[in-house]
């Protein structure tokens, strides 16, 4: 108190406030009660703590940022920082949205693998630009783990007729698209002999065609203009469903087997074929005049060396090895060495011969047999033959150094071939006219098949051999096998170019050859088989009126 209490007194001293420190207000005087204005000190803006002694005191205060995202406050000599609070749109999305920001970050999209240029998070959208990756310019596939991308390969050639692939580290082959539009086995691009039709090869003496399958076996066909050469190399060769092929040229099979044979191996040879080393086992059924499992149409001189035929072979007339010669008016030399077949030979209409079946050939023909024979068992109608049937007609001179050729003396040519299974032959009882055949059931028969032939053959336009015009399943009546169709007809013979009619009442019409408006001959024929298709027996009668 500065004032003198004492009444009258007056009097005044200077005194001074008592306070706890700088910052404080209000004096510590009891009875005081003097009030200041005082302000505390601080080090900036943003501190929070009086820096006074003693005095404590703390205020709140908020630091200052340019932007949300901004991490650092903004007044002078503060330094906070804190976390910035970035906003983005999508996990992959690289700019803070914040206004004023500025912050990227590297945007971690995802992708499936190398070559995927879109991401795979479905809210991003974003698109690179990617690159598949290939060992070389040919390769399809592409070599990133997990892509899977295939493109068309563009490989690279010279011509249509260039095999391999021109680009580096490729290693593509194509067969070449050669063109041989004059059939000379010549490209006519490349100018290449040509053996795609086989395993290889080039069809010369040095160099044969390979044969490796019954469809390269069935190209040898392809090249019968050119004598030609070849060689199987593979052990067996399955040859069911077999469509005889020409050969011209020299076959060695080098001891093939071929297996299931149901058609002359050869179709047509040209003069001067060799056939050798190969072991067939046919089963042939053939529904025509001649047939054998070799060779059926011999044109020229022939060499058939260490063949062997096993099996079975029937038709109007067989033969093991070759069914027809090239002619009356053409001489030929077969010659046969190291041969051996033990075929059964069935013939449902006149013969069968171990060698050769009709070999149609002018004089001075000549059948040379070397260590070869046949011991097979042979059934037919007329005769048994070991060498050929009687139509050489005397022209074919034979020379065997395994046969006693003084049993040709007889003039059947049969040696050593097993009559024991000759069929069972008879001879069908006429009807009348418009009446139908019937036979005894043999024994051991499962079923019979009954068949009208007639000749001239306008099938074939040549006139002269038998045809079969009408067959026909028998129906087993009373022990008897009996025909519903085939009749005792009358034969009737239209002019040439007429239309044949066929069977019409008791009359059956044919139209004639060029041998002449009338026909020689017409046979009816009831073959019997057992349950596995074996002819047990034959009747037969002739129609001819």
């Amino acid at each position: 108190d500065t004032a003198c209490n004492v009444e009258g007194c007056g009097f005044t001293r200077k005194t001074e406030h008592v306070y706890d420190h700088a910052c404080d207000a209000v004096c510590n005087i009891e009875g005081c009660g003097f009030e200041r204005t005082t302000e505390h000190a601080y080090d900036h803006a943003c501190d929070t703590t009086c820096n006074v002694e003693g005095c404590g005191f703390i205020r709140e205060i908020e630091h200052r940022y340019t932007f949300a995202c901004d991490t650092v406050c903004d007044v002078e000599g503060c330094g906070y920082t804190r976390e910035a609070p970035h906003v983005f749109s999508n996990d992959c999305d690289a700019d803070c949205n914040v206004d004023d920001c500025g912050f990227m970050r590297k945007a971690p999209h995802v992708y499936s693998h190398g070559c995927d240029n879109e991401c795979d998070n479905p809210l991003c959208g974003f698109r690179r630009r990617t690159e598949h990756v290939y060992d070389h310019a040919c390769d399809t596939l592409c070599n990133n783990e997990g892509c899977g991308y295939t493109r068309e390969a563009l490989h690279a050639f010279d011509d249509a007729c260039d095999a391999e692939c021109n680009t580096p580290d490729c290693g593509y082959s194509r067969m070449p698209a050669h063109e041989d539009k004059d059939g000379n086995n010549i490209c006519d691009v490349c100018k290449a002999r040509l053996c795609l039709l086989f395993a290889g090869g080039s069809g010369i003496a040095e160099d044969p065609y390979l044969i490796d399958s019954a469809e390269t076996l069935a190209n040898v066909g392809r090249m019968y203009d050119a004598y030609t050469y070849y060689k199987v190399t593979v052990k067996e060769i399955d040859c069911s469903n077999w469509t005889s092929v020409n050969l011209n040229g020299s076959f060695d099979g080098k001891g093939v087997i071929l297996n299931g044979l149901d058609a002359p191996l050869f179709d047509d040879t040209a003069a001067g074929t060799t056939i050798a080393n190969i072991e067939i086992n046919a089963n042939i059924v053939a529904s025509t005049t001649f047939t054998a499992a070799v060779v059926y149409y011999a044109t020229g001189d022939i060499t058939i060396n260490n063949v062997d035929v096993h099996g079975y072979v029937q038709a109007g007339q067989c033969a093991s090895y070759i069914a027809f010669g090239p002619g009356s008016a053409k001489t030929i030399n077969f010659k046969f060495k190291d041969c051996h077949s033990d075929a059964a030979l069935v013939a449902t209409g006149e013969r069968t011969a171990g060698f050769i079946d009709h070999p149609y050939c002018a004089a001075g023909s000549t059948l040379t047999l070397e260590n070869s024979y046949y011991d097979g068992k042979q059934s037919n109608v007329k005769g048994l033959y070991h060498y050929y049937s009687y139509q050489a007609y005397g022209n074919l001179t034979v020379t065997d150094d395994y046969a006693d050729v003084a049993a040709l003396a007889s003039g059947n040519n049969y040696v050593k071939a097993d009559a024991t299974a000759k069929l069972t032959m008879g001879a069908l009882t006429v009807p009348a006219v418009g009446g139908t055949f019937s036979v005894a059931k043999a024994s051991g028969a499962s079923y019979a098949v009954a068949t009208l032939e007639i000749g001239p053959n306008d099938k074939n336009e040549t006139g002269c051999y038998i045809g079969v015009y009408m067959t026909e399943d028998c129906v087993l009546v009373d022990g008897a096998y009996t025909t519903a169709n085939i009749k005792n007809f009358n034969i009737a013979v239209n002019a040439s170019g007429a239309t044949a009619t066929g069977a019409s009442g008791d009359t059956f019409n044919i139209v004639n050859s060029y041998y002449g408006t009338t026909y020689a001959a017409a046979v009816v024929k009831i073959a019997q088989y057992d349950a596995n298709g074996n002819l047990l027996a034959l009747a037969s009668c002739s129609i001819k009126k």
